[in-house]
């Protein structure tokens, strides 16, 4: 018997997430569970260092609509989703960052700017608050890119490197799959993609909540 197509096919990337994993899962199966979209999850991890395989194969055994993919050595942010991507057949697919700085909260609404509202891309739309001090440098230099991005490439999104991104797979798969970036380099040609090829990109507005117990792995000077 066939296996009906998931409204939602989520890709849940993973480099080193061992400290938050099994709290972050928790919260967002609360979130999924609570919408009417059918879902499955695909968890690829990225050649962790630390035991996140280990929690993944369990979080996996015990909810059947999780599964996992593991690349063998560390391959980067754009390799990993693009795995998770050409393994799953969700109408919407698409991928958040385990550590939960952006809540699951966000996700029906996203969803459904694809199912109901007729965009091909939806994607959050970052705002911080100020009180966090410690990433007023993060966010001065988030919006330092995006000026480039748009002088540079003529982007009109707010913000290229959300990793809050879902795609409706009918008319923005090819253009996933086509980005030939491996790294963190990927959320801004997935972005670019979609905008040449005149897709409907549509963005929420999304709380940030910058872990202070997690380092990034994002080198800012390098890779932007």
């Amino acid at each position: 018997m066939d296996t009906p197509t998931p409204d939602l096919s989520l890709i849940i990337p993973c480099y080193n997430e061992a400290s938050h994993l099994e709290a972050s899962v928790a919260q967002l199966l609360e979130v999924l569970d609570t919408t009417r979209y059918s879902y499955d999850i695909v968890f690829v991890d990225d050649g962790s260092r630390d035991h996140t395989r280990d929690l993944i194969a369990r979080i996996c055994a015990q909810r059947p609509q999780c599964r996992c993919i593991f690349h063998e050595r560390n391959r980067g942010r754009g390799a990993a989703v693009k795995t998770g991507f050409a393994a799953t057949q969700g109408r919407v697919t698409g991928f958040i960052d385990i550590d939960l700085e952006v809540h699951p909260q966000y996700i029906p609404r996203l969803v459904n700017l694809v199912l109901q509202h007729g965009y091909d891309v939806a994607t959050g739309f970052r705002h911080y608050l100020l009180r966090q001090t410690r990433t007023l440098h993060r966010h001065l230099f988030s919006r330092s890119y995006y000026w480039l991005c748009r002088f540079l490439l003529g982007l009109g999104v707010q913000d290229s490197e959300t990793g809050y991104k879902f795609f409706k797979r009918s008319s923005a798969g090819a253009v996933v799959l086509a980005c030939e970036s491996n790294g963190w380099f990927w959320d801004t040609e997935v972005m670019s993609r979609a905008v040449l090829a005149n897709l409907k990109v549509g963005e929420l507005p999304v709380l940030f909540l910058r872990r202070m117990d997690k380092p990034s792995t994002v080198r800012l000077v390098r890779d932007s």
